[in-house]
């Protein structure tokens, strides 16, 4: 085994000794198919320990039971049923309604509005979701997403007006502008609004957007 494999051997153990320049640099180097599981579940964890042990034991089990009684909001219940087959109609596990896939993509997504009401579920939770249970079982696909959705990112990302994602599509104009400014000047004569293009990119980490081969590559060797 690689030193790399050797490391993420024992990454639930070890990770929390490596400083972020080390992690970056195990990561990037790539994570063997057999392990992912353990290192993304080893590095989601450190992100949102706090969060964990403050809900307690079975946190994710009691929101599952919960949803049956509680009462999410009807427009996220809608949008999430309307999400469902959307999500990846081409994969065995998420082609039909009554698909495990689908169900434990419903399940989570359920939880999280339970778990956090302030935000309920925005559009592209729906792909962060479907890719992580293409590796991690339901309750770890769920604390994946509040990694991401209350750490990794920031709070005003996926909330109603979208701010912080808003200000990326700004940022990426930028760039455009900065890097690429023919391609800019040529959208700019057409009258097209760049973001209703990439926003959807942004919201799902582009998991709609690219194959699933090249897309696992951003996931492996972002940040």
């Amino acid at each position: 085994m690689t030193s790399s494999g050797s490391f993420y051997q024992s990454m639930s153990l070890r990770v929390a000794s490596c400083t972020q320049a080390e992690l970056k640099t195990l990561v990037r180097g790539g994570v063997p198919e057999q392990l992912r599981r353990r290192v993304w579940s080893a590095l989601y964890r450190m992100k949102i320990q706090d969060i964990r042990e403050s809900k307690g034991p079975k946190y994710f089990e009691k929101l599952c039971s919960e949803t049956a009684e509680a009462e999410i909001p009807e427009n996220h219940k809608r949008q999430i049923s309307l999400d469902l087959l959307r999500t990846m109609p081409n994969n065995i596990h998420f082609c039909e309604r009554n698909a495990e896939g689908i169900q434990k993509l419903q399940s989570v997504l359920h939880a999280f509005c339970l778990h956090n009401p302030k935000l309920g579920y925005c559009q592209g939770m729906n792909f962060l979701v479907g890719m992580m249970l293409l590796f991690v079982d339901a309750e770890d696909a769920f604390w994946c997403l509040v990694a991401i959705v209350e750490r990794y990112f920031p709070s005003s990302y996926f909330d109603q007006n979208l701010i912080g994602a808003q200000a990326d599509q700004e940022l990426l104009k930028e760039l455009l502008r900065s890097k690429l400014p023919k391609i800019s000047a040529h959208l700019a004569a057409l009258d097209i609004e760049l973001s209703t293009v990439t926003l959807n990119w942004f919201l799902s980490l582009f998991i709609d957007s690219v194959p699933i081969e090249c897309n696992l590559l951003s996931w492996l060797y972002g940040n």
